[in-house]
């Protein structure tokens, strides 16, 4: 998939994965860029030029991608102690927030699965590439059809986490 498709997908299912897990909007939106800043850092370090183009590296995989989220946690705690964040940090490296995160992630796996190039989930223990599909990463209608549904999820999430607020506030408005 394009790096658009991974950057916003990744984004809305770790925002609407915290929100339909009780986090607060502020963390689900937290989740979310980290996230995004992962999925960018799977596709700026998991290619490698080669004389037809480019290609998956070992980062497109299980362990790859672990070691990226690993990272990404660790600058947030190294950061954390120079410059305090507005959320706490407890909330931030809560389990909940870190299954957000990895989710959003790890769907940049299973995305790329569906193109022809597949990914290597086991690499290094195993060179076995894996592809569900074969379809063209850059095929346009696949692309925005998966973009149209992560909105579509952080919508229903949204909703589904703050209706509450639409019951109190809209219903006595309207007068039903």
């Amino acid at each position: 998939m394009r790096l658009l498709t991974h950057v916003v997908s990744g984004f809305c299912v770790a925002t609407s994965f915290s929100l339909l897990l009780g986090l607060d909007l502020r963390v689900g939106i937290v989740a979310g860029i980290l996230a995004t800043l992962a999925n960018y850092l799977i596709d700026a370090v998991g290619h490698s030029a080669t004389s037809h183009g480019t290609r998956r590296n070992c980062i497109h995989s299980l362990l790859g991608v672990t070691l990226i989220l690993a990272t990404i946690f660790a600058m947030l705690v190294i950061f954390s102690i120079f410059a305090p964040p507005p959320i706490p940090l407890e909330m931030l490296l809560g389990p909940r927030t870190i299954a957000s995160v990895a989710l959003g992630t790890y769907l940049h796996l299973l995305l790329d699965a569906f193109t022809e190039g597949g990914i290597y989930p086991l690499y290094p223990v195993s060179r076995k590439r894996f592809a569900v599909a074969h379809l063209d990463y850059d095929n346009p209608w696949i692309n925005v059809a998966t973009i149209i549904a992560s909105l579509a999820l952080l919508v229903f999430a949204t909703w589904s986490r703050y209706s509450y607020v639409v019951n109190e506030v809209l219903k006595p408005w309207l007068g039903k």
